[in-house]
């Protein structure tokens, strides 16, 4: 291992020994976290392929997670004392056009961290219709989202409406 640090720092294994001793901070991160297979294949390839992984795999189990929780979260959290209110004056049909304006946006797939802002921005911006909804059930909704939803549960929320929002 003190070869492989020497190496990457590009220091002598005296000067890494010295370093040691004198516990420089670095000497132990590398020790700690890294293995001599690893340095060697940076100091080879420039990458460490353990550490190069695509996060798909954890987005999707994030993602999966979300939309699997989202429902019950929704009904046992938010919905449930207040769906019934709220759904007599803001129909789902409404929901769902608001939601589907933005749910097909190649933006939301590329910044899913904003999902939460793009669904505020729609609903904040969305115009009242004849028998929708009038400003007061158009905050609430609003709130409750603001209040309630992460990133992640408003991107599902969008990519997974009529699996989520009860009927």
């Amino acid at each position: 291992m003190k070869q492989s640090i020497s190496k990457l720092l590009d220091i002598s294994e005296r000067s890494y020994y010295t370093w040691k001793k004198e516990n420089r901070p670095i000497i132990a991160f590398l020790e700690k976290y890294f293995t001599e297979s690893d340095l060697e294949e940076f100091l080879q390839t420039n990458s460490i392929s353990r550490l190069e992984s695509d996060n798909t795999d954890m987005e999707y189990m994030l993602i999966e997670y979300a939309r699997f929780n989202l429902k019950l979260k929704l009904d046992l959290i938010l919905l449930k004392p207040l769906w019934v209110d709220i759904s007599k004056k803001f129909p789902r049909k409404i929901f769902l056009d608001v939601i589907n304006e933005i749910r097909n946006s190649p933006k939301i797939d590329i910044e899913k961290y904003k999902s939460k802002e793009y669904l505020l921005e729609k609903f904040e911006t969305h115009k009242p219709i004849l028998g929708g909804w009038n400003k007061r059930n158009k905050d609430l909704v609003i709130n409750l989202i603001k209040e309630n939803l992460s990133n992640l549960d408003c991107y599902v929320l969008i990519k997974y409406p009529e699996e989520i929002l009860p009927e």
